[in-house]
C-alpha cells in the first residue's frame, strides 16, 4: 500500500492509501492531467493513453442542490462483477448505493475535498464467486477548475488469499 503523504512538496497532491497497482496507476494518470491545477477536466482524459485501464475506469457525473452521482461510464470489468451495468443510474436509485453507504460518502468526501480518495471492501464470495476485495478511486473533474462536475474512478478486485480467509474474525 502507498501513502502520499499531505504535507509533501508538491502543494495539493493527494493524500490518498493505495490498494493495488491498478490504483495506483489510474491516480498517476490523474496527477499527470492535473499538472499544476488543483484538479484536470473531463477532456483532458484521452482513452489512448490508458488502453490497460479502460475496463476498470468509472466516469461518474456529479450534481449538486442536491448532490447527485450518476454513471456516465462503466469499464467491462465492473460491469461483468457487477449485479447489472450501472451506465447511465442514478445511485440514488440503487438501494446498497444511495446514502448513507460507503460508496455515497467516498464520492462525496472527494467532491468535498476536491481530493483523489480511496477505499478498500473485502467481499466474501461463495463457490462460483469466490472471495475478493473491491478497490475503489474516485478522483475529481472539474470544467472549470473549481467546481467538481464528475468522478473520474477506477474499481478493481483483487481475489483474497487463503491466509487472510482463513484468519478468524475477532
Amino acid at each position: 500500500m502507498t501513502t502520499q503523504d499531505p504535507s509533501s512538496p508538491d502543494e495539493g497532491a493527494a493524500a490518498v492509501s493505495v490498494f493495488t497497482p491498478m490504483l495506483a496507476q489510474g491516480l498517476a494518470y490523474w496527477q499527470r492531467l492535473r499538472g499544476d491545477r488543483t484538479m484536470p477536466a473531463r477532456r483532458d482524459i484521452d482513452p489512448v493513453d490508458i488502453p490497460g485501464l479502460l475496463p476498470y475506469v468509472l466516469l461518474v457525473d456529479v450534481d449538486d442542490e442536491p448532490v447527485a452521482f450518476r454513471y456516465r461510464l462503466v469499464g467491462s470489468i465492473i460491469v461483468s462483477r457487477s449485479v447489472r451495468d450501472y451506465t447511465g443510474m442514478n445511485m440514488t436509485d440503487l438501494p446498497a448505493q444511495r446514502p448513507p453507504s460507503r460508496l455515497w460518502d467516498l464520492y462525496l468526501r472527494s467532491v468535498t475535498e476536491r481530493q483523489p480518495v480511496a477505499m478498500l471492501i473485502p467481499r466474501l464470495g461463495h463457490e462460483e464467486d469466490p472471495a475478493y476485495s473491491v478497490s475503489i478511486l474516485a478522483a475529481p473533474l472539474s470544467s472549470d477548475g473549481t467546481v467538481v462536475d464528475m468522478l473520474f474512478g477506477i474499481v478493481d478486485f483483487s481475489r483474497l488469499r487463503d491466509e487472510v480467509l482463513s484468519k478468524p474474525v475477532m
